[in-house]
Order: C-alpha cells, then sequence, then structure tokens
C-alpha cells in the first residue's frame, strides 16, 4: 500500500480549527522539531520550532440517548462562540435564543452508535484590532460579530435524514406508500460516472549548471518562459541576482543575455582584513511580465549595514537590462514595518531587521496594472511585546501584503488605506508569509504559518483580503479574526502542519501545499497516515468556515515515502498550482529527490500520472535540492518546475497535459 494513498478513514471531524472544542475525546502528542536545514538561509526570519500538544482535552458535554432534547448527528448541535464549547443540551430553537450557532460539526453530541465522536477541543482566542485598517493584531479585544462569524455552519450542509427515501423494510416512505400497496421501490439513481482526465506527460529535465538557484517562475504572454533566482550557491562568494529565458519548448532562449541567463549584483560583498564586513547576499521568489514585455522582480538582498535585509524591487526591460527611470537605476526598495530612519534602534545586537518577499502576482483587474507582494518583515517599529511596558520592541515577524503600482512601484492608494497589510495572529509569534495568489475579481490569497508555541507547533494560516485591502469577513475559522483561517488537521496524533501555498478549485475548494508532520515522533495515526519518520508532504482542503471532511482522508493529503526504504524520509511540498479540471500539482521533494506529485480534486492520489502519481528526478549530490517552484502556462497544457538552492546548479523540469500531438 502507498503511503499517499488515502487509508480507511475513523470518525474525527475539525470544526474548522486547527484545534478541536472542548467536547472531545483526550489529544495526546509528543514534542516534535520540524527541520528545515536544507532550505539555506531563506527562512531564517522564521520559526520552524514545531512543538505539538501533549496535553489532554477533558469531556464537557456527554449526550445520552434518553434526552429527547439534545441533538442527533443528522440534526445538528449548537456551538455557543463565546464560550468556544458545544452545547449537546440545547435544540435548534433554544440554541438560536441563546446566541448559539446550529451546526453539524459537534460531532462529539452525535448519538448514532453511543459514543461521542473525536471532535472539538478549546481553540486559543486571538482577535484584530479593529483601531486601524492597516494592522490585524490578534492582541486586540474581539467584537461579538467576529467570534459568530468564525464558525458559521456551512450554508452546504443537508440533513443526512433526507438523502435516502427507502425505509428499513425495503417499502415506498413517501406519501404514495399508503395507497400504492405493494409497488415498487423507486430505483436508485445512476452513479455519476468518474470524470476523465487527460494523461500528464513527462517531457524531461535538465540541469543548468550556471545557476544555483531558481525559486521564481513565470509564463511570459508568447508562451516563453523567465525564471529568476541567484548564482552562488553560498554566501561565501558575491551573490548576484539571476533571471533566466526560456523558449516554449523548454531549452535556453538564446537571444536573452549570454545563453538566456542575465545577471545583476544588487549588493556587492565587501570584506575588510579578512572580515566579512557585508556578504552581499541576494535571492529572488518571484518574476511577473508586464503588458509591456517589461519584467517586474523581486529581489531580497543584504542591508547596507550588513546586518539585516531588504526588499528590492527591480524592473528591466525585455533584453533584461535595468529600467533606469524606476527606481534608482531600475531598483527600488520596499519598505515594510521598519523604516530606514529607524535601523538605528533595531533593539538586538549584531542583527537588523530583515524584511523577505516570498512571491509577486500581477494583478491585472481594473483600468491600472498593479502587482502584488506577498512576504513578512519585523513588527512595525513601535509595536510592543507587553503594552505596559514601553521599552520592549516586538521583533518577532508579522505577514505582510501589500499592493503596488507597476509603473513606479508606489502603493496602490486604493488598497488598505495607501499602506502595507500586516497581520499579527498574536502575541508575539512569528508568522511566516509564503506563496500567494490574486483571484479573478482582485481578491488575495495569502499562504503561510505560524508556530503558535509550546503544545500547539506550526499551523496553517491562510489569508483571504477584498480588492479593498481588508480582510474577508465572509473568510475565516480556527481564530478570532476575519479573513484568516487557522488551522492543523493533525494536531491530535501529534502532528504539525506548515503552508507554503494556496489555490483555489473551481467547487470554491481551498487547497493547501507545504510540509509537517502527520503525527508525531513513534504515533499512529487516526486519519490512516503512517507513523512520521521525518518531515510529509501536507495538504488541506477547506472551505470559508471549516475544513473540507471530502477532501482526502478527512480533509488531509499527505505524501510519505517511509514505506520506500529510499534512504531517506524526507518529504516536503513547496508550492502548487491547480489544472483547470481541478487536479492538483504539487512541487517538492520525495524521500532523496526532487519530485512532481499530482492528485485528484478530491485529495487522492491519481495513479494514472507518472509512477502511481508522482514524477520523480534525479537526486542531486548532495540530496538537499527540491522542486520549490512550480508555474502554469494559460492554456493549462504546460506544466514547468525548478529547484532550489544547490551547488550543482538547478533542475528545470517540464511536464505536457493531454495526449501527444
Amino acid at each position: 500500500m502507498f503511503s499517499y494513498r488515502k487509508h480507511s478513514s475513523v470518525a474525527w471531524l475539525l470544526f474548522g480549527a486547527s484545534l478541536a472544542f472542548a467536547c472531545g475525546d483526550d489529544a495526546t502528542s509528543s514534542d516534535d522539531v520540524l527541520d528545515d536545514s536544507s532550505d539555506d538561509d531563506t527562512d531564517a526570519g522564521t520559526d520552524d520550532t514545531t512543538v505539538t500538544d501533549d496535553s489532554s482535552d477533558d469531556e464537557t458535554d456527554e449526550a445520552t440517548s434518553d434526552d429527547t432534547s439534545k441533538p442527533s448527528s443528522a440534526a445538528g448541535a449548537c456551538y455557543m462562540p463565546e464560550e468556544h464549547v458545544c452545547d449537546c443540551e440545547l435544540n435548534e430553537g433554544a440554541c438560536t435564543e441563546s446566541g448559539g450557532i446550529w451546526t453539524e460539526m459537534c460531532t462529539s453530541c452525535a448519538q448514532s452508535d453511543g459514543t461521542d465522536d473525536e471532535s472539538e477541543t478549546d481553540e486559543q482566542a486571538t482577535n484584530d484590532d479593529a483601531g486601524t485598517a492597516t494592522n490585524v493584531d490578534a492582541g486586540a479585544p474581539q467584537g461579538d460579530d467576529h467570534a459568530a462569524s468564525d464558525d458559521a455552519t456551512d450554508p452546504d450542509d443537508t440533513d443526512s435524514a433526507d438523502d435516502d427515501p427507502l425505509t428499513d423494510d425495503g417499502s415506498d416512505a413517501g406519501p404514495s406508500s399508503a395507497t400504492d400497496g405493494g409497488a415498487e421501490p423507486a430505483p436508485e439513481p445512476e452513479p455519476e460516472p468518474e470524470p476523465e482526465f487527460q494523461p500528464i506527460r513527462d517531457l524531461g529535465s535538465t540541469l543548468l549548471p550556471q545557476v544555483n538557484d531558481l525559486r521564481g517562475l513565470t509564463f511570459a504572454h508568447d508562451g516563453k518562459i523567465y525564471a529568476t533566482g541567484h548564482v552562488g550557491a553560498s554566501t561565501d562568494v558575491d551573490r548576484t541576482l539571476a533571471v533566466l529565458r526560456f523558449n516554449a519548448d523548454g531549452t535556453p532562449d538564446e537571444s536573452f543575455g549570454t545563453g538566456g541567463l542575465v545577471t545583476h549584483n544588487l549588493v556587492q560583498r565587501v570584506v575588510e582584513d579578512e572580515t566579512v564586513l557585508n556578504d552581499g547576499d541576494e535571492q529572488s521568489f518571484g518574476i511577473v511580465e508586464l503588458q509591456s514585455g517589461e519584467l517586474l522582480v523581486t529581489a531580497n538582498v543584504r542591508d547596507a549595514a550588513g546586518l539585516g535585509g531588504d526588499i528590492a524591487l527591480v524592473k528591466l526591460d525585455a533584453a533584461g537590462a535595468l529600467v533606469p527611470a524606476f527606481g534608482t537605476g531600475g531598483v527600488l526598495r520596499v519598505d515594510l514595518g521598519w523604516m530606514p530612519e529607524d535601523d538605528a534602534s533595531w533593539p538586538q545586537e549584531d542583527s537588523g531587521p530583515r524584511d523577505q518577499a516570498w512571491d509577486l502576482q500581477l494583478d491585472t483587474t481594473g483600468d491600472v496594472e498593479k502587482i502584488v507582494l506577498f512576504a513578512h518583515g519585523p513588527a512595525p517599529a513601535g509595536a510592543l511585546q507587553d503594552a505596559e511596558d514601553p521599552t520592549t520592541q516586538r521583533t518577532d515577524n508579522d505577514r505582510y501584503v501589500v499592493r503596488l503600482l507597476a509603473s513606479d512601484g508606489s502603493i496602490d492608494p486604493s488598497f488598505n488605506q495607501g499602506a502595507a497589510f500586516n497581520l499579527n495572529s498574536g502575541g508575539t509569534f512569528s508568522d511566516g508569509g509564503r506563496r500567494g495568489r490574486v483571484l479573478e475579481d482582485g481578491s488575495i490569497l495569502s499562504a503561510g504559518y505560524t508556530n503558535f508555541g509550546a503544545g500547539l507547533g506550526n499551523h496553517v494560516l491562510v489569508i483571504r483580503l477584498l480588492p479593498s485591502g481588508l480582510p474577508d469577513p465572509s473568510f475565516g475559522f480556527g481564530i478570532g479574526l476575519p479573513g484568516v483561517v487557522r488551522t492543523n488537521p493533525f494536531i491530535d496524533d501529534g502532528g504539525v502542519a506548515e503552508c507554503y501555498s494556496v489555490g483555489l478549485q473551481s467547487t470554491g475548494r481551498y487547497v493547501t501545499t507545504g510540509y509537517g508532520r502527520a503525527t508525531g515522533a513513534g504515533q499512529s495515526s487516526r486519519l490512516g497516515w503512517v507513523s512520521t519518520d521525518s518531515v510529509d508532504l501536507v495538504s488541506v482542503g477547506f472551505g470559508p468556515r471549516g475544513v473540507d471532511q471530502n477532501y482526502g482522508s478527512e480533509a488531509t493529503f499527505v505524501v510519505q515515502s517511509e514505506e520506500f526504504a529510499l534512504g531517506d524520509t524526507e518529504d516536503r511540498g513547496r508550492d502548487l498550482v491547480v489544472l483547470p479540471d481541478d487536479r492538483v500539482v504539487h512541487v517538492g521533494k520525495f524521500g532523496v529527490a526532487p519530485a512532481i506529485f499530482v492528485s485528484l480534486p478530491d485529495g487522492q492520489m491519481d495513479l494514472d500520472s507518472g509512477v502511481d502519481g508522482r514524477f520523480e528526478y534525479p537526486a542531486l549530490t548532495e540530496r538537499t535540492s527540491h522542486f520549490f517552484k512550480v508555474a502554469l502556462s494559460a492554456d493549462g497544457q504546460t506544466i514547468v518546475a525548478t529547484t532550489s538552492n544547490h551547488a550543482d546548479g538547478v533542475l528545470f523540469a517540464m511536464l505536457k497535459v493531454g495526449s501527444e500531438g
């Protein structure tokens, strides 16, 4: 049996929260440290320590069969948002009168087998700062409307009692049964045929030794492909920004730069008397092509003092040359919460504030061409660890999203009142921002994760913003913040979950990819996954108000190499694309090798693609490289992926959807 197939599921339900509310069984887990050593130095701004829950929740509500006021699992139950508990005593009318929310998600109230389902434990409450549109801070007071809306029942849920027209003896239970006598029962509906998916073909891979890292990737309007990254496997050399252009068939475009490669050294390495004053670090995770054919590239560069990091936005013409009218000589610094004039007051010695951009997306909604930058960086200057201590500056990271005008890189004045949006999910937890999406209506999805500390560990944290740059109030659960989803469906098994990218299927389901652990060390999985040895590729499916139990195994899809004896069980997801047929292509690593995975729309492995759903590529010498970025052509037929930092170079792979010819 393959580890990433759906296993037999157990009765387990999560009401849109990373933790269960206090109606469920005891949850046990162990401390678990998530190793991210293969990330080079790109994750230095985030906290990858993932401690899982080793406490248990007392059962607070026990359903009994002789109390007719208690709802059955089909009829639903009453969730009390103020107390964050499921009240199994109330019927629907009493629930509404008491200010509760009638929902089918309180599974501990079920009576079907006389036992409680696995259900929900108390969620750590965090809130939004209603005082400013610029910052969302979980430390501010929460209004009642937030608590009520965060756990609203999914409107698509229906009463399961209406699904079966037959009684236990097989007779017709409809109105006509009293007069028809021996009438034949209604015929069973014809099952819908399984959808047919076009095959996905591997067109091969190419090793590019002239560059060491390509983590930005996009298709151009003419079908060519741009990739961006850096030259220089370590900061022992003066790294330089790299931009490559490929032809539509994946071969380097010889008409661009030198053999398809253009480099720009944005920050010089400075060494005096064998002391490195500035290592000249440069990395890039994002690139877009503008309607003019010009390019905008994000670069994370060492700051002038050599201690922190800045985000640079670089504009190039179609030949790869800097556009001097943009910023200063083609380069514009983008500041988030910490301005240059504040750098001298940074409270940590021998370091500086470090902003990091993880994605750049084009926004073509409206009449003005815009771009959206996805990043994380230090909490704004003046944000305090303790409101009663005016001297202690927060130095943990916040998540940032900002929309800029493509013409000059200035902040779009119609976005969040002309300011970057930032999120503090609570306390001094570092919020890591990863990839993002701009949807057709201009709404914005920001993927990432946050470590919520001892007993909780890393959780998926996805933000949805309206085109105005404000949180979408119709989206969110698991945390007292509008527009924010927080979830970790693996927590009861000691597992953790990170999110590196998020996609949206045509059904409205959100799908993530990332990595974590389906279980704690030596623990078994109630979701059917094998016990985690190293990290796993983990994916979660959810709707705007709760996890989607119809996705994978109880809302989870996991890739594990533990059963394959590869010599390493490190499996990672770094990015994804959703195909027009709603299949999902995840890229990352499988054991020792860079790999691409294809899953069906419902979170099952597409066993007809590649070898049981995966395409594996040659492991590079140190086995640390993995696919980090994937892009899909405008027609949805061509998939390309590139790998992360490695001394050997970059692996470029191409897949094709559809039969040959």
